[in-house]
């Protein structure tokens, strides 16, 4: 019997030091700070799929189609991006650069008679690299897919505007024997280095 009282008075002092816990808050009131936790291993931080430093594009080229092309800085082009010029490729800078969390996109002209920077663009094909030249180094990206969409509601489709780290979108006027249509045609691309 000794015994059966000394658990029952080891139960009495727990469930009593429980109930003392949680009266005080099971910490301090006194306004000091806490101790903070010691990491023990990994990161406590979201992983970032960022794979280099953060650069702004300068230089645009995709081989398989032959277009090499200087990339300049777009800003303040409300809901439409209207290139200013045929021979350049422009960066929406209201939008991601490479290296960040965000889609990086690139505009160009494609004009019915050849001249725009990406008049040759509706021949890539998945799987060929673009190369994009930054402040901080050379990104090497593969097509993944290319697709129409009608300019006028361009906004309205959630997958072109989906912030993805890693992924370009080449933008341009979708030409079709030589005559403009009433659609953009993009080629989505993700990072390989």
């Amino acid at each position: 019997m000794k015994s059966r009282g000394i658990a029952t008075a080891l139960a009495i002092l727990l469930a009593a030091a429980g109930v003392l816990l949680l009266l005080t808050g099971c910490g301090r009131s006194d306004g000091s700070s806490v101790k903070p936790a010691q990491i023990l291993s990994g990161s406590t931080q979201p992983s970032s799929e960022r794979t280099a430093a953060i650069g702004d594009p300068i230089h645009v080229r995709v081989p398989s189609v032959q277009i090499d092309a200087a990339v300049k800085p777009i800003v303040g082009s409300g809901d439409e991006i209207d290139p200013p010029t045929e021979k350049d490729a422009w960066w929406w800078t209201e939008r991601g650069a490479p290296g960040s969390e965000d889609t990086v996109y690139l505009a160009g002209h494609a004009i019915h008679n050849g001249d725009g920077v990406f008049s040759p663009l509706h021949r890539v094909q998945p799987g060929a690299q673009i190369r994009l030249d930054t402040t901080a180094g050379t990104r090497v990206y593969r097509v993944d897919a290319t697709a129409t969409y009608d300019k006028h509601n361009l906004d309205h489709y959630d997958e072109v505007w989906r912030a993805v780290p890693g992924r370009l979108i080449l933008v341009t006027c979708f030409v079709v024997d030589g005559r403009a249509t009433q659609d953009n045609y993009l080629v989505y691309a993700s990072l390989l280095s």
